[in-house]
């Protein structure tokens, strides 16, 4: 039997889903207050940053950045996400202090929104992830950001090649060995 708490969670999910769908800009202000409100499930709040990103306008810039510091994971990568498609966003810094976080995916997230804004001041951060880090897709979307980064040799190319060479993903080997001839004098 669903509580009131998990019935209104979902409508505030669905809502959200509409909401993106549909590009409401008006919808803004509502989606951002309650993106940062703890009365709403880690999962309804995700799906409100997923709106915001749909939605794709600046001002939702500010309040995904926000909600990058909030407690639960699936709110910080699906804000990582959004923050992918908000429209002339592009400070992959906001990033950087994720590729650390606890959480696995929120990793990956922000690897890869690091790659995606180009972000070549985030190098050696993902140069630690992919020599330390100890999930392989948090590996993976380092070596492909460090090469669509096209990250200075002397940062990254040591590591690609370890990674090349001796990461226990061929995966990762994969990717690090494309990475390295995407590299940067």
């Amino acid at each position: 039997m669903q509580t009131p708490t998990t019935v209104k969670a979902a409508l505030a999910r669905n809502a959200a889903d509409v909401l993106g769908e549909f590009r409401a800009a008006s919808a803004i202000p509502a989606l951002s207050a309650a993106l940062s409100n703890p009365i709403f499930s880690g999962e309804a709040r995700a799906a409100m940053a997923r709106a915001l990103g749909q939605i794709g306008r600046p001002e939702v810039a500010a309040p995904l950045t926000q909600a990058l510091a909030d407690s639960e994971p699936l709110v910080k990568a699906a804000s990582l996400q959004a923050l992918r498609d908000v429209e002339g966003f592009h400070d992959g810094m906001v990033a950087v202090p994720l590729v650390k976080d606890a959480d696995a995916s929120v990793r990956a997230e922000a690897a890869t929104t690091i790659g995606m804004m180009h972000t070549r001041a985030a190098a050696s951060a993902l140069v630690q992830a992919l020599a330390s880090d100890p999930d392989v897709v948090v590996r993976k979307k380092a070596a492909w950001s460090l090469g669509s980064i096209g990250a200075p040799v002397s940062v990254a190319g040591t590591a690609l090649q370890t990674a090349a060479t001796s990461d226990a993903s061929p995966f990762v080997r994969s990717l690090a060995q494309i990475a390295i001839s995407r590299l940067t004098q």
